[in-house]
């Protein structure tokens, strides 16, 4: 059985040389970038949904000089130590893949790896960047995966639908979760506001509250040392520079140095 399912009708989906499609002849067409479109219009709340082309542009220049690889290794780390326990491929999510930084380094023979993003923008980036990975337009409110079809769920920075989540992962399946530590980024968030006000997310307590046991958790901190063009790359990426006030920008705009700390948490979840 394929892992992937139809948007329309939830069977199979299978592949062919330039579409997959399932038996009731619903087919999505296999994009010259390489990856496959699987959001439907109705599934849409905009005509472009997601990361704009901009903020894709600064997050893919920030990431790719290098600034959270730590981030990215320990992840693997994580990856690797639940692929132990199985006699057989991994089988991975990563939901909110977003230009595929993160995903493509996940690629490994005794893994299939599967990463799902709602913006077109960054998958046609991230579909160049590796054939051996799935690569998936599509919402995380409605999977277009099979029940209890993966090993592993991903999110990092991206909210998840629990339900879905929980759908689509095996009964000793693993979401893992990253998100922002309590001083993620203060420094940024001081020049930007005029007050920083608290940034953790309540997205671990949300989860635990439809179902998910938290099995383990972990700090992660970078410390970096930002200036020229980084600076704004790291800022645009995130949603606190489109929200800062005017000055707070045009503060930040003339900035040439600027020490700041990245701290995140890596949560990994089970289905209670």
């Amino acid at each position: 059985m394929s892992i992937l399912r139809c948007p329309v009708c939830s069977t199979d989906l299978s592949r062919t040389e330039r579409s997959y499609a399932c038996s009731n002849n619903h087919s999505f067409d296999i994009a010259r970038q390489g990856y496959v479109n699987l959001l439907l219009s109705s599934q849409r709340a905009s005509r472009s949904p997601g990361d704009s082309a901009e903020m894709i542009a600064d997050r893919r220049a920030f990431l790719e000089a290098g600034f959270y690889d730590p981030l990215r290794a320990r992840i693997i780390a994580c990856l690797n130590e639940l692929q132990t326990a199985l006699e057989r491929p991994q089988r991975i999510l990563d939901l909110g893949c977003g230009e595929g930084y993160y995903t493509a380094a996940f690629a490994d023979p005794a893994r299939a790896v599967y990463a799902l993003d709602i913006s077109k923008p960054a998958l046609a980036i991230a579909a160049r960047r590796n054939t051996a990975i799935t690569w998936c337009v599509g919402t995380s409110k409605a999977l277009p995966f099979h029940d209890a079809s993966l090993d592993v769920v991903l999110n990092i920075f991206c909210r998840p639908h629990a339900r879905e989540t929980q759908r689509v992962l095996q009964p000793n399946g693993r979401l893992l979760l990253v998100g922002p530590g309590p001083g993620h980024l203060n420094a940024l968030r001081e020049v930007l506001y005029e007050q920083v006000n608290d940034d953790e997310s309540h997205t671990l307590a949300q989860l635990q509250a439809e179902g998910f046991t938290l099995t383990h958790s972990e700090p992660l901190s970078i410390t970096l040392e930002l200036s020229g063009a980084a600076i704004g790359h790291l800022a645009r990426m995130t949603p606190h520079y489109w929200r800062a006030p005017a000055a707070g920008r045009a503060k930040l705009d003339e900035l040439l140095m600027l020490p700041v700390q990245a701290e995140f948490v890596l949560h990994e979840l089970s289905i209670a």
